[in-house]
């Protein structure tokens, strides 16, 4: 009688993607990979990749990753680019994380490090609480008193953009100075007693 003779078994492989997850393609036919293969890896492959990364960008006409971050979040897309809904994505919630992870660990920077990141977030502070001033003041003109709205016109001028030789601390002073003159405003004032009361008894319940 024969023997019947079956095709030689193959010995189980290991599963060396053990740690990563399928490759899935988004819905605009774009392979996206895990990152999960990376969790553990160490300084050094770090390093590698980094470079790897560099050398793409630079090979496609940036100068830095910052000056690719930066284009990437300035460009103004067309709304029927495939990059447009993760621009943003990016700019709504992925940026935040950006921000907070940099605030996270400057601290752990060179002190010319740490500084000049500091001094680059306190003149965004500063420009951003000048805007939102500008604007609320803006607001309120048609609804404030002549003597107010003199008072409102002599805050606003000399800008606070145009005071780029002012030093740090008077620019300071001047938004103070601003944000005194808001919270003395009545209606401002009887918005954040609502505002307060509000808060309390949503604590209360």
């Amino acid at each position: 009688m024969e023997r019947e003779e079956f095709p030689p078994q193959r010995p189980a492989s290991s599963n060396v993607f053990s740690t990563t997850t399928p490759v899935s393609t988004s819905s605009n036919g774009r392979r996206r990979g895990s990152t999960a293969q990376y969790e553990d890896t160490d300084e050094d492959c770090l390093e590698a990749r980094l470079e790897r990364i560099l050398k793409i960008v630079e090979d496609n006409g940036f100068d830095s990753i910052d000056s690719m971050t930066s284009t990437y979040y300035r460009s103004e897309l067309s709304e029927d680019s495939f990059l447009r809904p993760m621009q943003a994505t990016s700019r709504t919630r992925r940026l935040r994380s950006l921000l907070s992870d940099l605030h996270a660990s400057h601290k752990s920077w060179t002190g010319r490090e740490k500084s000049a990141y500091a001094e680059e977030i306190v003149r965004s502070a500063e420009s951003i609480c000048s805007d939102e001033l500008e604007t609320l003041y803006g607001s309120r003109a048609p609804h404030t008193s002549p003597v107010r709205r003199r008072a409102s016109s002599t805050l606003r001028e000399p800008s606070l953009q145009d005071q780029q030789s002012a030093s740090l601390q008077s620019r300071r002073r001047e938004i103070a100075r601003r944000i005194r003159e808001v919270l003395s405003s009545l209606d401002i004032s009887e918005f954040l007693q609502k505002d307060q009361a509000a808060l309390q008894n949503s604590t209360r319940g």
